[in-house]
């Protein structure tokens, strides 16, 4: 088996690779690890290295910038590639709307932040998957970029890639309550160990089922303690649940970016979480435990730290589902796909993320019993299209399409202001992408 891993530079990598060898389905596989950036690149392969000779794998790994030598003979093309890293176009990609009013919390599902990043990073996942047809037909593509709605549909609507998102979301919400509420040492290596069914839009989808320790946790918000517990771990999932009686397995960040009455919530607006903060925190977080990786990195290689081996699984589910694509056992995760009936309220063909089977011979989604509720409907159907739109206007390169794509999203408002808004996200983004007609 091979697995070709582009952006390896992202430190996300190491952790990747850690889970691949200890679920113990990887021992013959070769990793090739491709980024642009060869000083990222040889820091990542230095790393992986050390983690794959302390655990004793039979895995190999090479690194390589040339992009068909990562790909020619891949079975599994992973994609963690962060256009303009992380740095100053994407604080500005926070900042510019800012000056709109928008406050983004994320900028990397919805709003003008999506925008922009969609219009630079589109024409290089679908020049990755132009390659991967030519050089690695029959592989599967699996997604971990933000946009992630975005880049997925990209690639599935407008080539023949097999290709799946991946986001850790629900995954992070499940582990969170077994560990911090219940105490438990959890690291099962799917969903299904603590069967959860959930249906939406990546960082915005709604949980149908959930059963913790053999109850549902809809049944375990009739106690105190937990009920408690959800209160303060996600105050924002749980306001949207005392109002709609949904719960939405997402971080707080992404929940105020879809629902735009949430920005002014004192949860929102109060010193600690502002949003006007909470974009630009996120991004100087990212920047800081670079440098911290880059720190431990450099301390293993020269001998004067010592190298500790992560002994549990990450909050990703990649490992676990290319072992159930290549045969070696079913899978149960959360995925990004065209919804074809599955959630029946939403337009067919549009991007999804459900809860799905995984299994040698495809992928199923489950079936949706609820939909998406009906107060929200609207919001998602905006959503849709503006992710659709931005989608259209970086493959066609069209600025028409990208002014309708920021007028969908509800926050934006006028079309003087959305025009004025534009422009300074093409100037932000004119040096590293095709001008727009």
């Amino acid at each position: 088996m091979k697995v070709a891993i582009i952006g390896a530079g992202s430190h996300f990598t190491g952790g990747y690779i850690n889970d691949m060898i200890l679920c113990g389905n990887f021992e013959d596989c070769h990793v090739s690890l491709m980024d642009i950036d060869g000083r990222k690149l040889d820091m990542m392969a230095d790393w992986v290295n050390i983690i794959v000779k302390h655990s004793g794998s039979r895995m190999t790994v090479g690194k390589t910038m040339d992009l068909r030598e990562a790909l020619e003979g891949a079975d599994f093309v992973v994609i963690s590639i962060l256009i303009g890293g992380y740095g100053d176009l994407l604080k500005a990609d926070v900042s510019i709307p800012l000056k709109y009013g928008i406050a983004h919390t994320k900028a990397d599902t919805v709003g003008p932040g999506m925008l922009s990043r969609t219009l630079r990073t589109v024409p290089h996942i679908m020049e990755i998957a132009r390659a991967m047809e030519r050089y690695c037909p029959d592989a599967w593509m699996l997604n971990l970029a933000n946009p992630m709605s975005a880049l997925t549909y990209a690639v599935l609507k407008y080539t023949p890639v097999k290709t799946l998102g991946l986001c850790h979301n629900t995954r992070i919400f499940a582990q969170n309550i077994m560990r911090k509420h219940f105490n438990d040492d959890y690291t099962a290596p799917c969903m299904n160990e603590y069967e959860i069914s959930a249906f939406g839009i990546n960082h915005f989808s709604f949980i149908e089922e959930m059963k913790v320790k053999g109850k549902s946790i809809f049944e375990w918000l009739n106690d105190k303690d937990f009920r408690e517990f959800m209160d303060k771990t996600y105050p924002l999932t749980m306001k949207t649940y005392d109002r709609i009686g949904r719960m939405a397995p997402s971080h707080e960040n992404h929940i105020c970016e879809f629902l735009p009455y949430y920005n002014s919530d004192e949860f929102i607006m109060n010193t600690d979480k502002a949003p006007y903060c909470q974009g630009l925190r996120n991004i100087d977080g990212f920047i800081e435990k670079r440098a911290e990786f880059e720190d431990k990195v450099t301390g293993v290689m020269r001998g004067e730290k010592a190298y500790e081996p992560i002994t549990w699984l990450s909050s990703e589910e990649g490992f676990f589902i290319m072992s159930a694509l290549a045969g070696k056992g079913d899978a149960q995760a959360n995925v990004n796909l065209i919804n074809d009936g599955f959630i029946p309220n939403l337009p067919s063909g549009c991007i999804c993320e459900a809860t799905s089977f995984i299994k040698q011979d495809g992928v199923v989604p489950m079936q949706s019993k609820a939909g998406i509720p009906r107060e929200l409907r609207g919001f998602y159907l905006q959503y849709i299209e503006e992710i659709e739109l931005a989608v259209e206007a970086a493959v066609t390169r069209s600025r028409r399409t990208a002014l309708q794509a920021l007028l969908c999203n509800p926050r934006v408002g006028f079309h003087d202001r959305a025009e004025d808004l534009l422009n300074e996200i093409m100037a932000l983004n004119k040096d590293i992408m095709t001008p727009m007609q």
